[in-house]
């Protein structure tokens, strides 16, 4: 014997839930939508339906599950495929790292650059250290101030010939 209340049929169960209707409002609702896309699922995109503001609620959701990995199954495709942004990027990298491997091409060696600029400084610093030396003998007892220029201009252009010839 049996007590509680009676087990349905399962067939029963499987025909009364197909009974079941919604509105347009009631299926928005439930989707999370507006009514107006509800009519877009219908005309755009196939959605079953009744009669006008009437569908099969469990037709509606099964399809309206379907949709929906079917929009998100499209849009990982769309990810995986080779996005074009993203291959004029790497263009975009590949011309940049080119036109730096033209400018090392013209670079001088750090080497290089640093024995020219000891000699330099040191082209510079003698010259000027030895500047005094240089010009006060001859300027000792001149009153000229034309002279003294003249005299001093020489010996600072005499100091940027060495530079420029690297001596």
């Amino acid at each position: 014997m049996r007590i509680g209340l009676p087990v349905p049929d399962n067939d029963i169960m499987k025909t009364e839930l197909k009974k079941i209707t919604a509105t347009t409002n009631e299926l928005a609702k439930l989707f999370g939508v507006v009514p107006k896309y509800v009519s877009e699922l219908v005309t755009l995109r196939g959605m079953p339906k009744v009669k006008h503001n009437t569908f099969n609620l469990i037709e509606c959701v099964k399809w309206r599950f379907a949709d929906l990995e079917n929009i998100h199954k499209k849009e990982c495709e769309k990810l995986k495929a080779d996005d074009p942004t993203k291959d004029v990027a790497r263009k975009n990298a590949e011309l940049k790292e080119f036109q730096l491997q033209e400018i090392r091409k013209n670079l001088l060696p750090a080497d290089k650059v640093k024995s020219d600029m000891i000699i330099f400084l040191t082209t510079i610093k003698t010259g000027v250290n030895g500047l005094g030396a240089k010009v006060g003998p001859r300027l000792k007892n001149e009153n000229d101030v034309k002279k003294i220029i003249r005299t001093i201009d020489a010996e600072v252009n005499n100091i940027l010939n060495r530079i420029s010839l690297g001596v």
